[in-house]
């Protein structure tokens, strides 16, 4: 079942097969989209979302996931760069439009270029437009799933290794690209993880958005496979309204990136509220501190597993997982095991030869999880993908005898001091233990002498330190505890981080805001 509790929506899979069903024949019969064609979502966590992405699935189409956050540049760049033929999106006076001004957005892109392709607006909610933009046809979607459902077999000729999905990857390092995934990758990705993973009774409660890769692919199909009950409790992420949705349905399950959880547990430490139907923290998208799974094991004893999944949206959610029977050091100091039927291995970063056990090195994968390319960007492509169809995940990480990896940082976010190379996790692992600070994350900064310097965010746990806490005192705690070319030069005290829609913290814009803050030349 799924359950939209923003919605006061409860959907058998019965009933959204049939919903399904009948919005894939409309997009057939009635829009005359073709096989291969892209529909594009550009809205917030609804039931209608899920619909219009199976009915593409369902229907041979590409269904291409956007941020809801979208501004007039983004929307302009994702829907030529897909080549989308239909766009579903929020009606004039939606639920939705406290989040984005949607059809003054849609005004401003480039419509001339984008009507070449873009023939139909699809309003999943609100009111239709009282003027729509030229030669756009519109439809609501009430009136798309206003037929019986009856397909024609054989407009189904959809294949394992079609083209399925489409997702923009969330801009940690730059610029988006888009993903390209087929059913085959998705559907046994989810399938070999869930077949490992504590089987809970009770439903999942999910807050991610639908546009991010756990949400839109694990969220998406979890229920299907394994018969499971899943709840989304609002539109965009709002912590209040995840924790009504956990306690009303008595979820089993909690997913989140490591910030939602962090959050989750400093309410149940400062509101002194239990969670005692919750078994299972699924987390995954950024690094883990150890710090952090401490803090649940405090904040919520009910859990009785705490499940790390390391992939990418190109690679799968889960190249590696923890289960419950691993260690409890485990859990605190790697992201698992490797899944089934992938192989994985690290290398040196410039030799490219696999490195020993024990040693760091650059984490590569192939198999049949890997998408099919970075859709019409055919030198990204290789960048990421070697003639033998292995994919540069883009991590360092070091690799145990036991087959347990521990990822190191990004490649990308590598500082190299006078030579040396220092990964900001290892800094950050330090930081967050420090009593004052709830949450920090490092970044390089230009320097004239070493090349680059280690500047370190942070946010106090209480804002009313800031003036007790001096940046010397956090020089000295990381002089106590690591090497001195890896503390930070510089410490900025901050409000809040640069994230994507996802939950990622995006190091380049920490590394512009900071070189603009200290007056350094980038």
């Amino acid at each position: 079942m799924y359950l939209f509790d923003h919605q006061q929506r409860k959907v058998t899979f019965r009933e959204f097969n049939e919903d399904v069903n009948k919005l894939s024949k409309s997009l057939l019969n009635d829009l005359r989209l073709q096989r291969g064609d892209a529909i594009a979502i550009w809205s917030a966590n609804c039931y209608e979302w899920l619909v219009a992405q199976h009915a593409a699935f369902r229907s041979g189409l590409i269904a291409c996931a956007l941020s809801p956050l979208y501004k007039s540049i983004e929307l302009d760049f994702a829907l030529k760069k897909a080549k989308v033929k239909a766009l579903f999106m929020p009606g004039i006076e939606s639920k939705q439009s406290f989040m984005n001004d949607f059809h003054a957005v849609l005004e401003k892109v480039d419509l001339v270029n984008i009507k070449k392709h873009l023939q139909h607006l699809i309003f999943i909610d609100g009111n239709e437009a009282k003027s729509a933009p030229q030669a756009m046809n519109i439809h609501t979607f009430n009136r798309l799933i206003a037929n019986d459902g009856q397909l024609d077999e054989s407009q189904l000729d959809v294949s394992p290794d079609d083209p399925a999905a489409l997702f923009y990857t969330s801009g940690t390092t730059g610029k988006p690209k888009a993903a390209l995934l087929s059913h085959y990758q998705m559907h046994n990705n989810i399938r070999f993880a869930t077949e490992k993973t504590l089987q809970t009774k009770g439903p999942i409660v999910c807050p991610l958005p639908f546009f991010h890769a756990i949400a839109g692919i694990c969220a998406s199909l979890t229920p299907l496979i394994s018969q499971k009950s899943i709840v989304f409790s609002n539109y965009w992420f709002d912590m209040q309204s995840a924790i009504k949705s956990l306690i009303q349905n008595e979820c089993t399950e909690f997913w989140g990136v490591p910030a939602i959880v962090n959050g989750l547990c400093e309410f149940a430490l400062a509101t002194n509220t239990k969670f005692n139907s919750l078994k299972v923290i699924g987390m995954g998208g950024s690094a883990i501190h150890e710090s952090l799974i401490r803090k649940i094991k405090q904040a919520i004893p009910s859990v009785e597993e705490i499940r790390i999944g390391y992939g990418s949206t190109e690679f799968g959610i889960f190249l590696t997982f923890t289960t419950k029977e691993d260690p409890e050091e485990v859990t605190m100091n790697t992201v698992g095991q490797i899944s089934d039927h992938v192989a994985m291995k690290l290398v040196d970063p410039e030799t490219k030869k696999i490195v020993k056990l024990g040693e760091q090195g650059e984490i590569w994968a192939k198999g049949y999880c890997r998408m099919l390319c970075y859709y019409d960007d055919e030198e990204k492509t290789r960048e990421v993908i070697d003639q033998s169809g292995w994919y540069n995940m883009g991590d360092l990480g070091i690799l145990d005898k036991n087959g347990y990896l521990k990822i190191v940082g990004r490649t990308k976010e590598m500082i190299i001091r006078g030579g040396i190379n220092l990964f900001p996790k290892e800094i950050e692992n330090i930081l967050n233990t420090h009593p004052s600070v709830a949450e920090a994350h490092v970044c390089g900064v230009p320097s004239e002498e070493f090349g680059e310097e280690v500047c370190a965010w942070i946010k106090l746990k209480n804002a009313s330190e800031k003036d007790a806490i001096q940046s010397e005192d956090i020089k000295k705690f990381c002089k106590d505890q690591l090497s001195y070319y890896k503390c930070p030069k510089y410490i900025l005290f901050v409000d809040s981080f640069p994230m994507t829609g996802s939950g990622k913290v995006q190091k380049f814009l920490m590394t512009e805001k900071s070189c603009e803050l200290l007056g350094l030349k980038k």
